[in-house]
């Protein structure tokens, strides 16, 4: 019985460490300057963003511009996304390329606001 208990706490504290945190993109640029652009815009509606730099291959380099805050489910994660689509700002800009990504180790933020 103990070996079962244990087990169990083993695997339960297992599977928190490998939990995967979503975020929402809002922008994913080439080029720096534009992901500074989105970033600038965003805040100055009090959307809290950073920009984190995601590299894709061995040479191919992305400025994203994410949601501050990070979501335990897709769910939750979701339900922001459309709040957000709703925002004045985000439609005045003609942003259509919001999406849920996972957050990840290789992320590296840039830019925090």
């Amino acid at each position: 019985m103990l070996k079962k208990i244990i087990f169990a706490l083993v695997l339960s504290l297992s599977s928190r460490a490998f939990c995967t945190d979503f975020v929402i993109c809002m922008g994913s640029f080439r080029n720096y300057d534009y992901a500074k652009e989105r970033l600038h815009l965003l805040s100055l509606s009090d959307i809290p963003v950073f920009i984190a730099e995601v590299k894709k291959g061995d040479d191919v380099l992305f400025y994203r511009v994410l949601y501050s805050d990070y979501f335990e489910s897709a769910k939750d994660a979701k339900a922001m996304l459309f709040d957000l689509e709703k925002r004045a700002i985000v439609k005045k800009l003609g942003i259509k390329d919001l999406w849920i990504c996972k957050k990840s180790d290789h992320v590296q933020t840039i830019s925090d606001l």
